[in-house]
């Protein structure tokens, strides 16, 4: 949980480097003001934060284990990721704030030659990496299989759930169905990652931005693109592989199997997500912008976009849109779809705040 948390931290703390340098902290700026001070000085704030948020979340999560209040409270430590998560999105609103303000006051824009997109003639489309997918599905198949044949040695009732320290905390009564449900949950993740890195790839290559510098953006996007999608097959491997544990660990008995098992799959999980945040920045970094800009700017649409995270218009079709913090896709909540599914997500998030303060 430790890792997770500061991971969490890493991420929040590299949006802004891996974002649309003309859009920081979600805030929509001529690419002639991307060095403008009151710019630099709010990223360094939004830095600040990260750290000390992350920090204060390691020491809480830290003390909860010393104490041993997690061993009787195991949802606390997940309470102290969500009020982390809470506390970046309201440090994200604050420190957005001068930019908008100085924006406004000296009329950035005014003047200015706007253009949404970029024209693009013929652009080469990364490769997806399907051997990476086919190899998740054939380890969770070969896992199911493997189980069914050792179907008579599995316990009943089954484990289906254990604690940080590997004990198991949840149990069903053992079925085929029960047996194999880890095997269909992975493989329906493999195929919404899958999935994802097909959308990424399209939507953030088919909708460049001009950014003052056409050539630039053309180049960097196509790039995140490529690197997006080689990223996702070992994420989705990941998966596969944690899930392919969930089948077999029945049948191991000593505790110590399942503290390894996860330990392991969520080390190797962020040392994924930290290799792609770290590729991310080498590439906004790559990809220098010219002193002065040659092509029009993007258009300021903060109206559209509340809090710089959350894209909301009913006159836009699409229902999912290129990320404005960070890389990747996200969705158009004035759609309807993008409503229903912002009602579940906020239900989803309900219910998990409900178990961590229950268990």
């Amino acid at each position: 949980m430790i890792l997770m948390t500061v991971v969490l931290g890493l991420a929040f703390w590299a949006t802004p480097a891996i974002s649309r340098d003309t859009l920081p902290l979600g805030v929509s700026v001529p690419a002639e003001r991307v060095r403008d001070p009151v710019v630099l000085r709010a990223i360094r704030t939004w830095h600040g934060c990260c750290l000390v948020g992350a920090a204060v979340a390691v020491a809480a999560i830290a003390l909860l284990h010393l104490s041993g209040i997690s061993a009787s409270r195991p949802g606390l430590p997940g309470i102290v990721m969500l009020a982390q998560l809470g506390t970046a999105f309201a440090s994200w609103t604050v420190v957005r704030l001068p930019i908008i303000e100085v924006k406004r006051q000296e009329g950035w824009y005014k003047g200015k030659r706007v253009r949404k997109l970029a024209t693009i003639a013929a652009t080469e489309e990364p490769a997806n990496s399907v051997a990476w997918y086919v190899v998740s599905v054939l380890l969770l198949l070969v896992a199911a299989v493997f189980v069914l044949l050792r179907y008579d040695a599995l316990p009943d009732p089954l484990p289906i759930h254990w604690g940080a320290d590997g004990t198991v905390d949840g149990w069903a009564r053992r079925s085929p169905l029960q047996v194999l449900l880890p095997a269909a949950i992975g493989l329906g993740l493999v195929a919404v990652v899958a999935w994802c890195a097909r959308v990424t790839r399209l939507r953030l290559v088919q909708t460049t931005p001009v950014d003052g510098d056409r050539g630039r953006a053309q180049r960097l996007t196509t790039t995140q693109a490529l690197l997006i999608t080689r990223a996702m097959g070992p994420l989705a491997l990941a998966t596969s592989t944690s899930f392919a544990g969930i089948l077999v660990l029945p049948l191991m008995k000593p505790p110590t199997a399942a503290r390894w098992w996860l330990a392991v799959t969520v080390t190797v999980t962020c040392l994924l997500i930290l290799w792609m945040i770290a590729d991310l920045i080498r590439l906004s970094r790559r990809f220098t912008r010219r002193l002065m800009p040659v092509d029009a700017d993007s258009p300021d649409d903060d109206e559209l976009w509340l809090g710089g995270l959350f894209y909301v218009n009913r006159a836009d079709p699409s229902l999912l849109v290129p990320k404005r913090a960070g890389v990747g896709v996200d969705l158009n909540y004035g759609h309807p779809v993008g409503r229903a599914l912002a009602v579940f997500i906020l239900i989803d998030l309900i219910i998990t705040v409900g178990v961590c303060i229950l268990a």
